[in-house]
């Protein structure tokens, strides 16, 4: 009978072992963010055009050698996203 409780509570601790584990991954996914799309730039570009920096949003495409987003190549977005949400 003993025996059967030392197995018990060894299969405890791996059990709650394994459930950390399993909750730090599933924290890892929530945190991972969906890549940066083409759409999402177009509405961060819309937003600061609309609000009077249309040459700054220029200035940014044109450091990624274009003169317009379909120009800038998909592996640029995020990086032009985050400049573009810094104006």
């Amino acid at each position: 009978m003993d025996n059967l409780i030392d197995q018990l509570a060894v299969i405890r601790v791996q059990l709650d072992e394994l459930e950390k584990e399993i909750r730090g991954m599933m924290t890892q996914k929530e945190e991972e963010k969906p890549p940066v799309t083409m759409a999402d730039v177009r509405r961060l570009m819309a937003e600061k055009w609309n609000l009077g920096k249309k040459d700054e949003v220029r200035s940014l495409l044109a450091a990624y050698g274009a003169q317009k987003l379909t120009d800038v190549l998909p592996e640029h977005y995020e990086e032009l996203a985050e400049k573009i949400e810094a104006l």
